[in-house]
């Protein structure tokens, strides 16, 4: 999975606006009390502890529930994905990919879907 690193102060997330550039014309007429953005699709069971936080148990209250192996193998395979995610850290570092151009033709496509509906 390839994510996007977005950079303080060069980077805009929006909620609400229809399309660019922003009028008021355009804009969500209401409010938000909350809101997160998550790097990947969330599964039913994930949303719905958002919209029940009640329902929500912590990950530390489901490693206590394992059993001592099943606590022994998670507690390796998590060491195992954070060395993972270093790496990967490292070799984002590496790589210079052309984000601008990318962005420009994301604005675009997201931008046209007006005009998708059009038969």
């Amino acid at each position: 999975v390839n994510l996007y690193k977005y950079q303080k102060n060069k980077s805009v997330l929006t909620f609400g606006l229809r399309h660019l550039p922003a009028s008021p014309q355009r804009m969500l007429d209401g409010s938000l009390s909350k809101a997160s953005v998550y790097d990947r699709s969330l599964t039913q069971s994930e949303i719905n502890a958002i919209i029940h936080p009640d329902s929500y148990l912590s990950l530390e209250e489901v490693v206590n529930s394992l059993s001592t192996d099943e606590r022994n193998l998670y507690t390796k395979l998590n060491s195992q994905r954070k060395s993972l995610e270093k790496k990967l850290g490292e070799l984002d570092a590496t790589v210079v990919p052309d984000k601008p151009k990318l962005q420009d033709l994301a604005l675009a496509i997201f931008n046209m879907k007006e005009f998708i509906y059009l038969k």
